[in-house]
């Protein structure tokens, strides 16, 4: 979605600067730019002691995780959707 069409969606639901309740700020950036997925891969946490662990922010703004890094693991747990993402050889050549 262009900028400009952003703006306008959110001048459009504006009321005295005041935006409706039933549609927030977080609901839009959720349903346009994220395209309703649950979480974003964003890379691996490497460690000397142990395997790398894939890290995911939570999009869903109806988690309580909402804007946080977690694990797959904590995905899971959350009943969020893990979306694909590379092997960790393919994310370290690619990095």
């Amino acid at each position: 979605m262009k900028l400009s069409t952003f703006k306008s969606l959110i001048e459009s639901i504006e009321q005295g600067g005041k935006i409706k309740k039933q549609l927030s700020i977080y609901r839009i950036l959720n349903e346009t730019i994220y395209k309703n997925k649950d979480a974003e891969f964003i890379g691996y946490q490497e460690s000397r002691f142990s395997e790398p662990i894939a890290l995911f922010n939570v999009l869903n703004i109806k988690s309580n995780r909402y804007q946080s890094t977690v694990s797959e693991k904590t995905l899971k747990q959350l009943n969020l959707e893990i979306p694909d993402y590379p092997s960790f050889k393919d994310w370290k050549n690619n990095k």
